[in-house]
């Protein structure tokens, strides 16, 4: 669920294209060793069935990915599967779940996105599994993260985000495809972390949050693909999690005693239901740049300041007692 700034080799992915990309499945050595300078962290059993240099290099060439263009947006979808042992992944189920996020996340900030901010970029989707002896994040982070992959030395047991800062950008967001049926989020959920992590990406183009991550933001870029996901699963555990004592003032300011992701996800659900006004005067302050210079950040603050002075105790009514954040109507189905 991290948010991570590593470079890409974004030329690899503009010159695909949709009628060339066809999904493969890498085929499985019954001899491959795991080489000392590079072995898997935990065993050599997921490395003799998805071993990573050749996994890399089937990532490299294209042919375990599909490209798409968005339904919504101006953007390229890339979805790759590696290491699906035993367990194709469906392709068609992973893009709806990539649809039914882009939809959420248009029906909340649709009113501040420049829809052209997506030309030319590619948002990448990468899944899959080896499930062997329980090593399931093991083939995705070991493959594709490394040098000429996606990232380098990545964790991705829930799910991970990377975005390339420069010119033409490709985003990924790296979600290990869960071997069994039920899992700590929801049980109809066999993609870890997708929806949050995607959103960080849709975060990273339409609103360049990645360029300046400090305490005073942290609640947004927690909070943000925390309350997409939220919206797409219907998810109880979030609404559990947070603190429901937090003020506004002590969430954006990153108070020890407050989370980015649940309680920066119950200011996003605040705004967007009773003030989406707000909501839309921050979002067009992150797009124009929070710490461009000193004059902006004292615009960020003192907004931040006016609507907790403004709304503090609407807020704690609602998060506390309030029908709309009741657990019972955000519970899953």
């Amino acid at each position: 669920m991290k948010c991570v700034k590593a470079s890409m080799r974004a030329g690899i992915f503009i010159s695909l294209t949709v009628a060339a990309l066809l999904v493969a499945q890498v085929a499985h050595s019954d001899s491959h060793a795991c080489s000392a300078e590079r072995p898997y962290p935990r065993g050599v059993s997921a490395c003799d069935r998805c071993p990573w240099e050749e996994t890399l290099a089937a990532y490299q060439s294209g042919s375990l990915s599909t490209v798409r263009k968005s339904k919504i947006f101006n953007h390229v979808l890339r979805v790759s599967v590696v290491c699906d042992v035993g367990r194709p992944v469906d392709i068609e189920d992973l893009y709806e779940k990539i649809h039914a996020t882009e939809r959420v996340f248009e029906s909340v900030l649709g009113k501040t996105i420049r829809k052209e901010d997506g030309i030319g970029v590619v948002l990448e989707v990468i899944s899959g599994v080896c499930d062997v002896d329980d090593e399931m994040d093991d083939c995705v982070a070991y493959t594709v993260c490394r040098e000429g992959g996606v990232g380098y030395g990545c964790d991705v047991s829930s799910g991970q985000s990377f975005m390339h800062s420069g010119g033409v950008a490709t985003h990924a967001a790296i979600v290990p495809y869960l071997p069994k049926d039920t899992w700590w989020w929801i049980p109809s959920n066999r993609y870890a972390n997708l929806q949050h992590e995607f959103s960080h990406i849709l975060d990273y183009t339409y609103f360049k949050n990645y360029r300046e991550r400090e305490k005073d933001t942290n609640w947004w870029v927690e909070g943000l693909p925390q309350y997409m996901q939220s919206k797409v699963l219907k998810d109880q555990l979030s609404w559990d999690r947070g603190n429901d004592e937090a003020g506004l003032q002590e969430i954006f300011d990153h108070s020890s005693n407050t989370s980015d992701y649940y309680d920066g996800m119950r200011v996003f659900a605040f705004l967007d239901t009773y003030h989406p006004h707000l909501l839309d005067v921050l979002a067009r302050q992150v797009q124009a740049g929070v710490y461009r210079d000193s004059s902006s950040h004292q615009v960020w603050q003192s907004l931040l300041q006016e609507i907790a002075k403004r709304h503090d105790s609407h807020y704690r009514e609602v998060v506390t007692n309030g029908e709309l954040f009741s657990r019972a109507i955000m519970s899953s189905p």
